[in-house]
């Protein structure tokens, strides 16, 4: 029986995951308030991936990001809701911006930038992020973040782009 216990965790954390995008799923189709949602979205992805802080970003049209939603484990820090950062140098943000795919950074001891250095300061070593799509364009990104480099599996980017979609769900249908 090699395995078996392997086998459990890995379904158990799977019967977690599905749980938490229902919860979502299901802000979603009450219409959930934009701000209130976006704040259970990264709770839920928070508590899920066990990181340190999460948050949603809009991007601007003059290359900045806005906050929009946010948590924090017990004592982490993260940006306030309504905080502008540069969208700018080799930060998850940054390259979200640029490729609208999923990206990650595993260690920001080396990249430039004001928004790096303010991440350093804050303790952030690690982030991965996904695109939030609205209509076919860009909207913003949803990010966790950790304080040790190296820190995500493989499949963060995956687990954040199932959150992101529902994020797209619900803005599409606040548009509607």
């Amino acid at each position: 029986m090699t395995g078996y216990p392997d086998t459990v965790t890995r379904l158990e954390a799977l019967l977690e995951e599905q749980a938490a995008l229902r919860r979502v799923a299901t802000l979603v189709a009450r219409d959930t308030e934009p701000g209130r949602l976006f704040d259970s979205v990264c709770q839920e992805l928070g508590r899920l991936l066990g990181v340190d802080s999460t948050d949603i970003v809009r991007f601007e049209e003059d290359r900045t990001a806005t906050v929009v939603g946010t948590w924090s484990a017990s004592d982490a820090p993260s940006f306030p809701v309504g905080t502008t950062v540069p969208v700018e140098g080799e930060t998850v943000t940054a390259k979200l911006y640029r490729s609208g795919r999923p990206e990650r950074v595993d260690d920001y001891a080396g990249v430039g930038g004001e928004l790096a250095a303010t991440l350093r300061e804050f303790g952030v070593r690690s982030v991965v992020g996904a695109p939030v799509n609205v209509a076919g364009r860009l909207w913003g990104g949803i990010m966790a973040v950790s304080d040790r480099p190296f820190s995500f599996p493989e499949d963060t980017e995956r687990r954040i782009a199932d959150f992101a979609e529902l994020v797209t769900a619900a803005l599409a249908n606040v548009d509607a």
